[in-house]
């Protein structure tokens, strides 16, 4: 007889909460931001926000090519620790 679990548990592990991430770590799972939300957590415009992230390290650049009809645009995804490191030297904390 194999050790087969039952399809309940099999289906229950799969729902299991993603691990706890610690503070300063490096993951693809983190919550991003798009400019938007952060324009309006923050009551800044979308411009403002932009040029406030778009050099940042960390920050994901999403670049669509331009071509002879479209000009370039680069959509940014910005990590929830990024944010915070950004909003803390804005209040001249760090």
């Amino acid at each position: 007889m194999g050790t087969h679990l039952p399809a309940e548990r099999t289906h229950l592990a799969s729902l299991e909460a993603p691990p706890k991430f610690r503070p300063g770590s490096v993951t693809a799972l983190e919550r991003h931001y798009c400019v938007a939300e952060i324009a309006k957590l923050w009551g800044l415009s979308e411009s403002t926000i932009r040029r406030l992230f778009i050099d940042e390290p960390g920050v994901l650049k999403i670049a669509h090519e331009e071509t002879r009809f479209k000009r370039r645009y680069i959509s940014l995804r910005i990590p929830e620790r990024i944010a915070l490191q950004v909003h803390r030297r804005l209040q001249g904390v760090a």
